[in-house]
């Protein structure tokens, strides 16, 4: 299979439904309205989305993340932590080689551990986050599994988050950083080891800092959510013969959920000017409700080329 980079045929998603154990402070009604947003502006991203049944609480069924590490055809599904989590790797496996025509690979040493949201791969190399989560043996599986690409352990502090809480991918070769301590530490350590030369994009907060860049475009989260990250710009630009418009965040539609701004860091001029040459789409959701649980735009959705 030929690679191409950030470049996506289908997206694993999981289905909300009713019934399932919410958490306190969230509103099903509100994550499943954000849930069905989210899965539209896949599919206008030219992804098929797959929803796929799975067991357990509302996040066992949404976060799908931590399943499975696909790149380049091939599956790495880590070492399960529960029964529930057993079950629904099983359905994702079948589905990974039977629809998918994915290889994978289920990570069997018991000294591995794993935590998908610490593995960040850039197009080019991993990085993974030795974390609480993850350890050396479980960057050493990532790194058997896809050995022609270049993989680094990248030593998280303790107490921290996992690494894409902090670092994504903001496009081809662009880093999307937070601005906190903990945010900068990792990028020198990921500058100072990385195989490959990287520009950076710095927004405020940790939130803005987990976007997704697929098919060309930069999903991000809506000001409403990230109101240091980015200034809007009504750029009243044409796509396809409509006009795109913000709009707020609200209970009513998904026409209000997916907007189209200019992703715009306010800290520094320099870096408002490296903004505005990124030429590439950038479209922006309300993703309040699972931030609740502790979610990030990359923990709903498992990205997958077919051969």
């Amino acid at each position: 299979m030929d690679f191409k980079m950030h470049e996506f045929t289908h997206a694993l998603v999981g289905k909300a439904t009713p019934g399932s154990s919410c958490g306190d402070g969230i509103e099903f009604d509100e994550v499943r309205r954000q849930h069905d947003c989210y899965l539209r502006l896949l599919r206008e991203l030219n992804l098929e989305v797959v929803e796929v049944n799975l067991q357990g609480t509302l996040s066992d069924k949404l976060l799908l993340e931590n399943l499975a590490i696909a790149c380049h055809g091939i599956a790495l599904l880590p070492r399960n932590n529960s029964s529930i989590e057993a079950h629904n790797t099983k359905i994702l496996k079948e589905i990974l080689q039977k629809d998918l025509g994915q290889t994978v690979i289920d990570q069997v040493d018991p000294d591995a551990n794993i935590s998908c949201a610490d593995v960040l791969f850039t197009g080019r190399e991993f990085f993974v986050g030795i974390s609480d989560n993850t350890n050396e043996a479980g960057a050493s599986a990532v790194a058997e599994t896809f050995p022609e690409f270049p993989c680094t352990p990248i030593k998280i502090s303790k107490g921290c988050k996992d690494l894409k809480k902090y670092i994504t991918m903001a496009g081809p070769d662009v880093l999307c950083v937070s601005a906190s301590k903990e945010a900068k530490e990792l990028l020198k350590r990921i500058e100072r080891e990385a195989n490959f030369t990287y520009q950076t994009l710095t927004v405020p907060e940790d939130e803005a800092a987990n976007c997704v860049y697929v098919n060309g475009t930069l999903i991000h989260r809506a000001i409403e959510e990230i109101p240091e990250a980015f200034k809007v710009i009504n750029t009243h630009k044409q796509d396809k013969g409509e006009n795109h418009k913000s709009a707020a965040c609200n209970k009513h539609s998904c026409e209000n959920y997916i907007t189209d701004f200019l992703f715009l860091n306010s800290i520094t001029s320099a870096l408002k000017v490296f903004c505005e040459r990124i030429d590439f789409a950038r479209r922006s959701i309300c993703y309040s409700e699972f931030a609740k649980m502790q979610a990030g735009l990359s923990s709903c959705c498992l990205l997958v080329r077919k051969p």
